[in-house]
């Protein structure tokens, strides 16, 4: 598995940027759900993945 970084971006302009380091081996993917109300509210999420 190779090594992935998501971007989940808001409407509007961003105001801010979470980075989520592959929390507790989930993916992207998987993490997605968890992190998406962060963009409802101004935020540039960036979910990475290790790939392992």
């Amino acid at each position: 598995m190779n090594p992935k970084l998501e971007i989940l971006l808001p409407v509007g302009p961003f105001t801010r940027t979470l980075l989520v380091l592959h929390g507790n081996a989930g993916t992207p993917e998987v993490m997605r759900p968890l992190y998406a109300a962060f963009t409802r509210q101004g935020w540039r999420v960036a979910l990475a993945g290790s790939g392992r």
